[in-house]
């Protein structure tokens, strides 16, 4: 998670609900070479490590989806990746809501259940804007409903990535639509205008 251009506070937790989270602050809010870096390392290196190695500990290779983010294509982090067997799959540009797994299935149930808590806090004290603390609480419980084994393994059915089913992208409704756009706004050819044979005369 990442906070914009400010350090975090401890007044936006709860002392008896810390979330398990590691959090990065940057100028703009968005992430940079310096953070993805650090995710890499410290998030899924070591977290699919214990997962992943054989019983010399020794680990096995990996699978990592991306995007064509700037941070991703960064020469250390190809290189990172390369020396611990992670193989990287690089999503066509502008096809995420397509087949990145949790942008299909998983976010928008994500926000249902952030949205419901806000607003449930909201008939107790409506005047109450939804500051830091509030949001850290809402989202975490979202989280913790949501992102789980049975939600993620769907996730992946739904793209056709596991099991592997390429059929599952190109029938979804997203894909049809813009084809059908395309269809439409593509101008028709004119039609070609039959060439003259050209007569030699004989000499």
């Amino acid at each position: 998670m990442i906070f914009k251009g400010q350090n975090v506070q401890t007044s936006w937790f709860e002392e008896d609900n810390l979330p398990n989270w590691l959090i990065a602050t940057s100028g703009k809010g968005w992430t940079t070479n310096q953070i993805s870096m650090r995710w890499l390392r410290e998030v899924f290196l070591s977290e699919t490590i214990p997962q992943t190695a054989n019983h010399r500990g020794i680990p096995h290779r990996r699978m990592l989806i991306l995007d064509g983010h700037g941070s991703h294509i960064q020469l250390d982090f190809l290189w990172e990746c390369r020396q611990a067997k992670v193989e990287l799959l690089f999503l066509p540009s502008h096809s995420s809501h397509i087949l990145q797994p949790l942008d299909l299935d998983t976010f928008a149930p994500l926000k249902a259940h952030y949205r419901k808590c806000i607003m449930d806090l909201a008939q107790y004290d409506d005047a109450v804007p939804v500051k830091k603390r509030r949001f850290v609480n809402c989202y975490q419980q979202a989280r913790e409903e949501i992102f789980n084994s049975h939600y993620l393994r769907v996730c992946w059915k739904a793209v056709g990535l596991f099991p592997w089913n390429p059929q599952k992208a190109l029938n979804l409704s997203q894909v049809h639509s813009i084809l059908a756009t395309s269809d439409q706004t593509s101008e028709p050819e004119p039609p070609q205008t039959p060439k003259r044979l050209r007569t030699v005369p004989s000499s």
